[in-house]
């Protein structure tokens, strides 16, 4: 199911696993949460700061932060850990999270530490960079990214998704007051997965975008267990992408499809613009060299 959650500076992470503001790079980040096992070992030589509590979050500057999203670890059925880190190597500052879960039900997210951005309408007192929310219309929506991830199992399970989360707010909402009540669509990008695959119509569609061929799926009442519905649309294809493509990954084409087809209005915000790994099984850890989102 995809997720929604609530907690720290990025709200929800979304997706389900079955079975005019520049943003600078992605700077350094810190720690996240933990479920009972205490950190992971093995994190990268360099880092100067780990946190493991659930939504825990480090800011980076004004325009990012890294959170630990633990939105569903109640569905967990053995003890976890994942901690959210930064550091340096070489004069060179990353950031990244670490996780371990084992779960009966493989196809259950429980997690999604991210790297956040945007103005989060599951927790609009939280972190918030500025010009957020933007209206679709008028702008583009840019994106960079340098990650290396591995993973591995744990009884027997292995399945994730990296993945962008977008939450886009109703164009009747207070750009300047907004809860989850104002949620009108969660806008997933797949950049790689593994015994995963998107929540919705399998698939519904295609679009053609940065060199890759997506499939669209889409689901028009989605709740995860929460009060609010809105819509869930994803894309996804079979290509890991780890590096973003010459000159940056354009967010843009993924809006324009869905205000094409009538999914979404023009007059739509996009609130949050997230970078993160949906996790429901197995050990892995990611670690980000840069980020940045560019609004124009």
């Amino acid at each position: 199911m995809p997720s929604a959650g609530g907690g720290g500076a990025g709200g929800g992470g979304g997706g389900t696993a079955s079975s005019g503001n520049t943003g600078g790079s992605g700077g350094t980040v810190g720690p996240g949460g933990a479920g009972g096992v205490g950190i992971p070992a093995g994190l990268p030589a360099g880092v100067t700061d780990v946190k493991s509590d659930n939504n825990d979050s480090i800011t980076i500057d004004s325009n990012y932060a890294v959170e630990n999203n633990e939105w569903n670890y109640q569905a967990a059925s053995q003890p976890y850990s994942e901690s959210i880190f930064q550091g340096v190597s070489n004069g060179t500052s990353f950031f990244g999270w670490q996780w371990s879960w084992n779960s009966s039900n493989q196809g259950t997210v429980l997690s999604y530490p991210e790297v956040f951005c945007g103005w989060s309408p599951w927790l609009p007192a939280g972190f918030h960079s500025p010009g957020y929310p933007y209206a679709i219309a008028g702008h583009t929506f840019h994106s960079t990214f340098d990650i290396t991830m591995t993973t591995s199992t744990i009884s027997g399970g292995d399945t994730y998704d990296l993945a962008y989360d977008i939450w886009i707010i109703k164009s009747t909402s207070d750009p300047t007051n907004f809860t989850a009540s104002d949620i009108k669509c969660e806008l997933m990008i797949w950049l790689d997965s593994k015994n995963a695959t998107p929540d919705g119509v399998a698939p519904s569609g295609s679009l053609s975008a940065n060199g890759y061929t997506f499939d669209y799926y889409y689901s028009p009442n989605q709740s995860s267990g929460t009060t609010y519905n809105w819509i869930y649309a994803a894309f996804s294809q079979s290509t890991p992408i780890y590096t973003s493509p010459v000159g940056d990954f354009d967010i843009t084409p993924f809006l324009t499809y869905l205000t094409t087809n009538g999914v979404l209005s023009p007059d739509d915000y996009v609130a949050t613009v997230e970078l993160g790994t949906e996790v429901a099984i197995g050990a892995g850890q990611a670690v980000i060299r840069s980020y940045s989102v560019t609004v124009q």
